[in-house]
C-alpha cells in the first residue's frame, strides 16, 4: 500500500494498493533492520560527508530489505542504497 500526502495542504496526492502480491514479499516486522542502523551505515560514506539527511525509504523484495537514504546540501544530493538480507 502506498499513499502520498502533500505536507503543506495535507491533500492526498496518490493512494494505491497492490492487489497481487507474492507471499514471500511480505514484511516480517520482527526482522526489520532499524532505520537508525541503515542511516548510520549510509552516513559513514565519504560522499555524503557534510550533507544533511533529507529522507529514507524501506522496501522489501524477495526477503531483502532495501533502504534508500537521501542526503542534500545546497543544490547537491546523493542517494545511498543499502541491502540487508
Amino acid at each position: 500500500y502506498e499513499m502520498r500526502i502533500d505536507a503543506n495542504s495535507k491533500e492526498i496526492l496518490e493512494d494505491r494498493s497492490e492487489t497481487e502480491r507474492e507471499t514471500e514479499s511480505f514484511l516480517d516486522f520482527a526482522t526489520i533492520v532499524d532505520p537508525s542502523d541503515a542511516i548510520q551505515t549510509a552516513s559513514a560514506e565519504s560522499k555524503v560527508s557534510g550533507m544533511s539527511l533529507t529522507s529514507w525509504k524501506l522496501e522489501v523484495e524477495r526477503g531483502t530489505q532495501n533502504y534508500s537514504i537521501k542526503y542534500k546540501k545546497n543544490l547537491s544530493s546523493h542517494r545511498i542504497k543499502i541491502e540487508f538480507q
